[in-house]
């Protein structure tokens, strides 16, 4: 909806590829709009890393008449160009929009950016690194919550009680004056085929919600899942 801020909390299975999809959605943005400032926060060094190759690889995957011109894509900032209208018609597309990354453990993240549109990967293990609370509202205290910004946290489950168990508790409060204003979406593991391993000859699965891993037979009966 345009007329709407959008705010999405994705709770997902590992290795899924959802960073790489919001990274494009994030490149999308900032290649079709003008003057728009978008950032990404990952948990560690190494995983910003990887998302700031993903944008790169995004960028220089798109066809040449819609892959706008870059200004510059180092030190973790991509940033496109916006050329005049002459340049236009030469067919060098830009709008003056950018996006950079950062680490949860910068605990100014973001500050002072004026930023549209964030993207936040591996929230569930942001408390081993930092106070997620101080990080998160560094930059997303300065999102204005009106239409034409955008918020996604995505993660995979880390805990309980911790900064992203309650971000995703409140999300599911949908309709309720405790809802947070974000849409939950789940993607469990059993929805991708390839998280199969085979069972062990004579595997029986628990059937008391005391038991190691609750009531298996329970879970396995009311989500339609195999042994394996």
């Amino acid at each position: 909806d345009a007329d709407v801020p959008v705010r999405i909390a994705l709770l997902k299975e590992r290795q899924g590829g959802f960073s790489w999809v919001f990274c494009q959605v994030v490149l999308w943005l900032i290649s079709f709009n003008e003057h728009i400032n978008a950032m990404h926060v990952a948990h560690d060094k190494r995983t910003t890393g990887r998302i700031f190759s993903y944008l790169k690889e995004g960028h220089e995957w798109l066809a040449d008449a819609i892959r706008p011109q870059k200004v510059t894509d180092t030190k973790g900032e991509l940033h496109l160009l916006n050329p005049d209208e002459d340049e236009r018609r030469a067919g060098n597309i830009g709008q003056d929009s950018r996006t950079f990354c950062d680490t949860a453990g910068n605990d100014f993240a973001g500050t002072g950016e004026p930023v549209q549109i964030a993207h936040c990967s591996e929230v569930g293990k942001w408390h081993k690194v930092c106070d997620p609370e101080t990080v998160y509202g560094s930059f997303a205290n300065a999102i204005q919550d009106e239409p034409g910004t955008y918020i996604f946290l995505e993660s995979t489950a880390h805990g309980a009680q911790t900064f992203w168990h309650e971000m995703w508790l409140d999300a599911c409060k949908m309709g309720s004056d405790a809802w947070n204003g974000f849409t939950p979406i789940f993607l469990p593991w059993y929805l991708d085929e390839r998280n199969v391993a085979a069972a062990p000859i004579g595997m029986k699965l628990g059937d008391r919600e005391d038991s190691e891993f609750g009531n298996e037979v329970f879970i396995q009966e009311h989500f339609d899942l195999s042994l394996e």
